[in-house]
């Protein structure tokens, strides 16, 4: 009888959860959407393995963790650079690759990027909670109660491995489909410059505070995370640091009294109280979510109209990805679902 796989946990790294594409619908309960913080990167590793989109991964910042495959598997690693090694062989990210029973997964070292994200074919099989397997450190939702990787986890793998030459067709199609503006996989890891359209409460800044808003250069925070990132520069004070509590997304750049923004990413609180000079949209939300400690970040003032364009232009990438790999015309299969996190859901 074949043993059921599993990805075994010899370390866990610095800070490696089980990640999807998040649980909207929830926010009226105090429930952030979460999620991959960098959704694009493990659409990108789910599609090269042949998974759909929603399928759980692993998300690993920064330090990597040490992987025993306990049956042989397809997987993929795409996103941040941390130099990933199969049997202390590197490997090449944003592909396909077969892993052998016994074989060992590490990761050398960051080279480029903040988070990597491993996907296995059919996905990592843990127990959903509210429709999602996305783990919600703050919530206490997901795998082992909400709570990063512990080594000793055996994570349970939905299926087995696929045929090499799948593996190149995905490879091949998926560097033929990347968004505009990448030429190769992973360009845009070290974008420091992100575009962002008027936040709902500019009006809240004088234009001098606007002005030095889009003119500065920021520095990313230590203490930065799923949540959002601290930035320290310039102060941009508002004439007033508090407004009546409303709903957030990610993207958005909160102000609070010291001045310094914050960018929430996938992981944000849903409702907040400081004003929004600012909106990053989905199209380069994928960068900010690269950014590590230290690194620099300016903004790009842009419309709302140019914002939305360039979300559609990434929207449609990502709808394409699907399409391909279920050799699908895509306008007539799928549509999109807006909000914080894309998705692709069948018409019926």
């Amino acid at each position: 009888m074949m043993s059921h796989p599993f990805l075994e946990v010899i370390a866990p790294g610095l800070l490696t959860t089980v990640q999807d594409l998040g649980r909207p619908g929830y926010a009226r309960y105090g429930v952030s959407p979460g999620g991959a913080v960098d959704d694009f990167a493990l659409r990108a590793a789910n599609f090269l393995v042949d998974n759909p989109p929603e399928a759980a991964g692993l998300e690993i910042t920064l330090i990597g963790p040490t992987l025993r495959f306990t049956s042989s598997c397809s997987f993929a690693v795409c996103g941040a650079d941390l130099g990933a090694a199969l049997d202390d062989h590197p490997i090449e990210t944003w592909r396909g690759h077969l892993a052998r029973a016994g074989q060992v997964l590490t990761f050398t070292g960051q080279r480029r990027g903040c988070r990597a994200y491993l996907s296995v074919h059919g996905g990592l099989a843990v127990p959903p909670v509210l429709g999602s397997r996305s783990t919600d450190l703050r919530a206490g939702l997901g795998w082992g109660g909400g709570r990063p990787l512990r080594s000793g986890d055996r994570l349970p793998v939905g299926g087995g491995p696929i045929g090499v030459a799948r593996l190149d067709l995905l490879a091949g199609d998926f560097e033929r489909l990347l968004p505009s503006g990448d030429v190769v996989p992973g360009d845009y890891l070290e974008r420091t410059v992100v575009s962002a359209a008027p936040g709902p409460q500019e009006d809240h800044f004088d234009r001098s505070a606007v002005k030095l808003f889009y003119s500065a250069e920021f520095t990313v925070g230590g203490d930065s995370d799923r949540m959002g990132l601290r930035l320290h520069g310039p102060a941009v004070i508002p004439r007033s640091a508090d407004i009546v509590s409303d709903g957030l997304v990610a993207g958005a750049v909160q102000i609070p009294e010291s001045g310094q923004p914050l960018c929430l990413l996938a992981g944000h609180q849903t409702t907040g109280g400081y004003p929004k000079i600012a909106v990053v949209g989905l199209a380069h939300l994928r960068g900010l979510a690269q950014l590590e400690p230290l690194s620099k970040v300016s903004f790009n003032r842009v419309g709302q109209e140019e914002l939305e364009e360039e979300d559609a232009a990434y929207i449609n990438a990502v709808r394409g990805l699907e399409a391909r790999r279920l050799g699908q015309p895509a306008a007539r299969l799928y549509r999109m679902r807006s909000g914080p996190v894309c998705r692709v859901s069948r018409v019926k």
